[in-house]
Order: C-alpha cells, then sequence, then structure tokens
C-alpha cells in the first residue's frame, strides 16, 4: 500500500520535474499498486535502481533520467526497458490521482552540476539578505502553533535515528532520507500539518 507520505513526496518531486531534470528508478509491480517509483535530484540511477529492486515484488526494474512537459513524464531509460512500462506506470500515478501520460524518450534535458545548484541557492538568498539590511527592526515573532510545536519535538527526537540510518546499510535509506528532506521543506515553507504527517509516516520506516 502506498503511504500519504510517499504520495506527497512522489508529487512534489514531479513538480520540481516541471523545471529540471532528475534521475529515477521504478520496479513495477504485478499490480500498480505494488510498483515502486523512486526519484531524486542527485543519487545516481543505478543506486535508485537497486533500492526501488530491493523494495519491489518483481525483476522488471527500469532507470534513467526524467523530465516532466505539461501532463507528460518523459523517461530516458538506462538499459533494457521491461514490456509494459509506460502502461504500468500511468496507472501507477491514475492512483496518486495523477492523471499524465507517460512517454519513452531517447533523450532529456542534462542535469545540472551540484555547483550550479549552489550558485542557484546563493542567488536567491542574497536579493533577501541585500533588503533586510536596509529595512527596520522586524516586528515580534507570532507565538509557536501546536503543529510546529509537535514538528519540532518529533523531529528532534527523530533526527539522530535518521542520521545513523543514513550512514548505514539500511535498505530504506534513501526513502527515509528523501521523506525527512520533504517534512523539512514543508516545514520552511510553514505547512506544519504536512510536515507531521510526512514525520508519521516516516516512523513506520525507522
Amino acid at each position: 500500500m502506498i503511504s500519504e507520505g510517499e504520495k506527497e513526496e512522489i508529487r512534489t518531486l514531479l513538480k520540481v520535474g516541471r523545471s529540471r531534470t532528475l534521475n529515477f528508478a521504478v520496479c513495477m509491480g504485478e499490480e500498480p499498486v505494488e510498483t515502486v517509483f523512486v526519484i531524486h535530484r542527485r543519487v545516481k540511477p543505478l543506486v535508485l535502481g537497486r533500492q526501488a529492486k530491493a523494495d519491489g515484488t518483481t525483476p522488471k526494474v527500469a532507470k534513467g533520467r526524467m523530465e516532466v512537459d505539461g501532463r507528460t513524464l518523459k523517461l530516458c531509460c538506462e538499459g533494457t526497458v521491461p514490456t509494459g512500462l509506460s502502461k504500468n506506470l500511468k496507472k501507477y500515478l491514475k492512483i496518486l490521482k495523477l492523471m499524465m501520460t507517460v512517454e519513452l524518450v531517447d533523450e532529456v534535458a542534462p542535469l545540472p552540476d551540484e555547483d550550479g545548484l549552489d550558485e542557484d541557492v546563493v542567488q536567491e538568498a542574497e536579493p533577501v539578505a541585500a533588503e533586510s539590511a536596509t529595512e527596520p527592526p522586524a516586528a515580534p515573532e507570532p507565538e509557536v502553533s501546536p503543529e510546529q510545536t509537535r514538528y519540532e519535538t518529533m523531529f528532534k527526537m527523530m533526527t539522530p535515528k535518521i542520521d545513523q540510518i543514513e550512514h548505514s546499510d539500511h535498505p530504506n535509506a534513501l526513502k527515509i532520507a528523501a521523506i525527512r528532506d520533504l517534512a523539512v521543506r514543508r516545514a520552511e515553507s510553514g505547512d506544519y500539518r504536512t510536515a507531521n504527517k510526512a514525520l508519521s509516516s516516516l516512523a513506520a520506516h525507522i
């Protein structure tokens, strides 16, 4: 069964795929609900393929790079492509309430390098820093909400265990890191309700 945390993670990364190329791996299930779809910004397709196979129920694995063009998911696969991949993945996405077509292509945009990503972060942050230098002192921070308090408590309790898993050979290390990253992103945007759902889902893996 696909957890809510996994559904939210896939939806979020597919949105990212509209603006940049991502690495992916799929392990087709006998039924679409059993399919494992793993996406990551920097982890290599070979590693993702091993993760998908470990989490999946069949040997039918595809891996490579992907991008999203409108409502079309474009997959550029490395090596042999399992028969029925497009159809299976389309049905899987439908379970996530994502009505998309899946297209196998020979090429997608190149991946940006990590240095480029770092520059984007710096450039995005610099204007904020410049503006803050001329702004009047900030108003007192609002009271912390119960959702935020719950998030901060759960995150503090779970972080040592997550860090330990990330540096081990745990079979779900990549999935755990991805869900943790989702929770952090949601919390940073102020969406503590979704962040708490992601952490609750994560608790089942650790």
